[in-house]
């Protein structure tokens, strides 16, 4: 009479027993997933932190009569041609690598100083180039200084530009001629508080405002002269 009571005991322990084993897997099982979660998240990380500091990195090469820049990929590694610096000297320590900050403020000197020389050197500029360079030094300056640089750079390149016309305009000796060169020269003024240029815009006008003048009353005179036509 006692037989099926003990046989209820021992199917109750085989079944809390069967239960504890299937819940051993189960937890192992989410504990892996977390960990091999985290490992991949790990290594997501360090890859996109690779990459973005592969991205920021340049690489320079000197040869003889120019200096190669080189940039990183955005991956772990590799890097592309970035720019190339004709007649210059890297006179940085050598490193592996270089940041943004170390590069930049090379090649917004270097395009700065083409464009005062295509100024300086000779008598008939290239505006077009001249402009093309200023544009290029500009996409380089990392500070307020630098960009006002390029700003006063830019205006003095545009006041030459007029000037140049100007001169054309004052040599033509023609009325169209000197009132479009009063007007180039009244942006030409807007352009600089250099004193010395200042007086010699200033001179400018009153020579064409002159000249101007004289053509007006000459053309009235002729007009005056000419016979009523009765």
């Amino acid at each position: 009479s006692y037989a099926v009571p003990a046989a209820s005991t021992t199917a109750g322990s085989a079944d809390t027993s069967a239960a504890t084993v299937d819940r051993i897997p189960v937890d192992s099982f989410g504990k892996q997933m977390k960990i091999a979660a985290a490992i991949f998240s790990a290594l997501v990380f360090l890859l996109v932190w690779s990459s973005f500091s592969n991205y920021a990195t340049y690489f320079v090469t000197t040869k003889k009569d120019s200096v190669e820049i080189m940039k990183g990929h955005f991956s772990p590694t590799g890097k592309h041609f970035f720019a190339v610096l004709h007649g210059a000297q890297f006179d940085q320590p050598e490193k592996t690598t270089y940041s943004r900050k170390e590069i930049f403020p090379i090649l917004f000197d270097y395009y700065l100083n083409r464009s005062d020389a295509m100024l300086i050197d000779s008598s008939l500029p290239d505006f077009s180039a001249v402009g093309d360079y200023l544009q290029r030094a500009e996409q380089f300056a990392l500070t307020s200084e630098m960009h006002q640089t390029v700003r006063q750079r830019r205006n003095n390149f545009r006041r030459l530009a007029l000037l140049y016309k100007i001169d054309i305009d004052m040599a033509k000796a023609s009325e169209a001629s000197l009132q479009s060169a009063l007007q180039h020269l009244q942006q030409a003024k807007a352009l600089t508080t250099d004193p010395v240029q200042l007086t010699l815009i200033e001179n400018k006008i009153d020579a064409a405002t002159t000249t101007l003048a004289e053509l007006k009353a000459q053309s009235e005179e002729n007009e005056t002269m000419l016979p009523s036509g009765e």
